[in-house]
């Protein structure tokens, strides 16, 4: 991120080549969280093993780890700052019949390092993201006109910079990205 911030928009330093290494970071920061969203779902089951299919969002996981810790009675605990009412009803519920065992040290300190450390990652995805959506305008002005620059920073990042987006045949679009959604299993 230091890199990111020192480079100055529309500088030699902010050209096509670091967009391109911030959107492979991006590719890590996903595949970390994911992984560390897995472990997290992995320790956290045996205390409340219902959070698992309530919350799909790592961030949203997260958050309710470090609000319940190791609480037996969520009735303290302030969900309404990062999720929906909807889904803050349904997590008390759930809860409220759940959280009858306690995890030992280890395990409660590894979901909780887990936790810091997703939310972490989304902090620092964000900063890349604000990052490559401004530099995608100066890299592709024309593309970013046409598509918003959140997707032209993605369509960017998936052939490997402007010039392999260059390449690629009009018909051949429609494919990007197809990749990433079977592998997702969508």
């Amino acid at each position: 991120l230091a890199r990111l911030s020192a480079a100055a928009p529309g500088s030699a330093a902010a050209s096509s080549e670091l967009l391109e290494e911030s959107l492979a970071l991006l590719g890590e920061i996903e595949r970390r969280t994911g992984d560390l969203f897995r472990s997290m779902k992995d320790v956290y089951s045996p205390k409340f093993p219902e959070l698992q299919t309530l919350l799909a969002s790592p961030m949203d996981f997260a958050n309710v780890v470090l609000a319940i810790r190791n609480q037996t009675d969520v009735s303290e605990c302030d969900f309404t700052r990062f999720l929906p009412p909807a889904t803050v009803i349904t997590v008390t519920v759930a809860a409220a019949t759940s959280l009858k065992r306690k995890l030992g040290e280890a395990a409660l300190g590894a979901a909780l390092a887990a936790a810091e450390e997703v939310l972490a990652l989304a902090r620092g995805k964000a900063g890349i993201l604000e990052f490559v959506e401004r530099e995608a305008a100066n890299v592709a002005p024309a593309l970013c006109a046409v598509v918003g620059t959140a997707v032209a920073a993605r369509l960017i990042g998936e052939v490997g910079g402007v010039s392999g987006l260059a390449k690629i045949p009009a018909c051949n679009f429609h494919v990007l990205g197809s990749k990433k959604r079977a592998a997702m299993g969508s």
